[in-house]
């Protein structure tokens, strides 16, 4: 079960504010993600809304860290869905992704680009699954 202080429900990209984002860039960073959703269900599954892609899986906590376990991972487009990009389709990772957890947001720093998600009370985007 999650932590106490962790919350289940949506998480939405936080857009870094001008000050984060010079401190992002001083730390090496210089991408970060937009329009990614991630609803944690209470069950420990999950549905993710990117860009390109839509995943489904389960998720845990340990210490400070989300886990997030794909099981299901396709492209987002139907036409990608069906002809691939390139003649590629996405592929499952191996490992968990990892965000750290900060209060109410979670973040994921990878080679130079980094995912900041933030707790929402929005409705997720509606999608095929």
């Amino acid at each position: 079960m999650p932590e106490p202080s962790f919350k289940t429900g949506l998480y939405k990209s936080k857009i870094p504010s001008r000050l984060e984002w010079i401190n992002l860039r001083l730390q090496g960073i210089k991408s970060y993600s937009k329009g990614t959703e991630l609803k944690l269900n209470p069950d420990s599954t999950y549905d993710m809304l990117t860009c390109g892609a839509i995943g489904r899986g389960r998720w845990y906590i340990d210490s400070s860290k989300l886990y997030l376990k794909a099981e299901y991972i396709n492209w987002r487009l139907d036409s990608f869905r069906k002809h691939g990009f390139e003649g590629r389709w996405p592929e499952l990772n191996k490992e968990p992704i990892v965000f750290m957890i900060k209060n109410d947001m979670i973040y994921m720093k990878y080679r130079n680009r980094i995912d900041m998600l933030e707790y929402s009370k929005d409705k997720p985007t509606a999608y095929d699954k």
